[in-house]
């Protein structure tokens, strides 16, 4: 083991270690303020409001119904709501009288209080729109078809469209909620930024969401400078940040002044203390980044063995899961010009931790796939999911797994990863 105090002053050194804190610097508000649950909710209510200032009138609407009508799940609906919710229906109808509302109390005075997330009310047309949001929670025991109830008795006469938003892709218990990912709502920022007509006030506050959704969404996958930084720093010093992860077993920010201070006491004025404490210094500059390279560290073994199988291998890490790409195939997209370096990745594999273990998934993501090339990816995608009993998607954006392994040890899920990639590889190479 390398002494503390070179240690600590290779890492300060390092001109990628201040490369990734600079890069990681938070300047604007939404990104400084990370959202909770009710917040995301807020967000989106308002977007789905048409009478708020943002100017998308009731695009957000029609886009979520029509993803929603596109769920296999709709096919639990009557054939009247099916056709309500067919994508030439829903863009073919108005929305511009909703009355939106956030944290609506439906219990109507009978029993428990029952709050539902989102709710769009349009009295003239006897229509509502339930959006229950789960940003990384769980659901409930038997929450949605307690809200069904509720709706049912509160809205007797009205058709009712109830959608279960969700980070994590969940099925919902009762299945006259139709689920949806967050992959459409970044899939609907990343267009909306796009329009022409939006002021440059809206694209930005948009982007700002975006950004902190896809952080937080572990099934999008994007290019960013920043994470291959990471991976580099978390392969490059994984014995220091094993010191840093020691010090802030604990990294409660409240308990920040008592850890200083008792690092202080007890440790001394020797070099090594003096050492501890810039290294202490170093993680408090930028908590979630290193949060980030420790995390990592766990799948340096992933990132050596695919990086010797695949050469031009990109990596994006998050929570608990790493994505990985190959550079080749950003030829299947169309990267937007005034964004070059913000697109989602086409095609690659998660390695996800699973307490001890890792789950791998492959995957194809078509948010920025090229119209040339969406068709053939539809048809690799199709048939590999029917290939590994996957059901099949009836829409041709969004997130696409492909194969999924069981939890594995290390060393079995590294050498799963790299099968993985190789099939993928294989079905991608010969599309040009």
């Amino acid at each position: 083991m390398a002494d503390m105090e070179s240690m600590v002053n290779d890492i300060y050194a390092d001109a990628d270690v201040q490369r990734m804190l600079a890069l990681s610097c938070k300047a604007e508000p939404l990104q400084i303020c990370f959202p909770r649950e009710v917040h995301v909710s807020r967000f989106v209510a308002w977007l789905l409001d048409p009478s708020q200032g943002h100017g998308l009138s009731d695009r957000m609407i029609k886009s979520l119904l029509t993803r929603a009508g596109q769920s296999e799940q709709a096919a639990c609906l009557s054939p009247n709501d099916r056709r309500f919710l067919s994508a030439s229906s829903v863009q073919t109808n108005s929305f511009s009288s909703m009355i939106v509302t956030t944290e609506a109390d439906v219990s109507n005075g009978n029993g428990k209080k029952c709050s539902v997330d989102i709710l769009a009310i349009d009295p003239v047309a006897r229509l509502y729109i339930a959006v229950e949001n789960k940003f990384g929670a769980r659901e409930g025991k038997d929450q949605t078809k307690s809200y069904s109830t509720h709706l049912k008795k509160l809205f007797p006469s009205y058709r009712g469209v109830r959608i279960f938003l969700d980070s994590n892709e969940a099925t919902p218990s009762d299945d006259r909620w139709l689920p949806v990912g967050y992959d459409w709502l970044t899939e609907f920022l990343a267009d909306a930024e796009r329009m022409n007509w939006l002021s440059p006030e809206v694209k930005s506050t948009l982007g700002q969401f975006r950004t902190i959704i896809q952080d937080a969404d572990e099934e999008s996958s994007s290019s960013s400078p920043l994470a291959a930084l990471i991976t580099k720093v978390a392969s490059n010093y994984a014995e220091t940040l094993g010191e840093m992860q020691t010090l802030f077993s604990n990294n409660a920010t409240s308990l920040r002044a008592a850890q200083l201070a008792s690092l202080t006491a007890t440790r001394g004025a020797s070099i090594e203390a003096k050492a501890t404490v810039r290294l202490f210094q170093l993680y408090c500059r930028g908590p979630a980044i290193w949060d980030k390279c420790i995390r990592q560290r766990q799948f340096a073994r992933f990132s050596t063995e695919l990086l010797a199988a695949f050469p031009d291998l990109e990596s994006e890490p998050r929570r608990v899961v790493t994505s990985f790409t190959r550079k080749d195939w950003t030829r299947l997209l169309d990267i937007p010009e005034e964004n070059p370096t913000e697109y989602l990745w086409a095609a690659g594999i998660n390695v996800r931790i699973v307490e001890d273990k890792f789950r791998i998934v492959s995957w194809i993501q078509f948010a920025n796939v090229s119209t040339k090339m969406r068709g053939r990816l539809l048809e690799v995608s199709a048939n590999l999911r029917s290939k590994y009993g996957i059901g099949a998607r009836n829409r041709d954006s969004g997130w696409h797994a492909l194969r999924r392994s069981e939890p594995l040890s290390p060393a079995k899920a590294a050498n799963e990863a790299v099968q993985y990639m190789r099939e993928l590889n294989e079905e991608i190479g010969a599309l040009r």
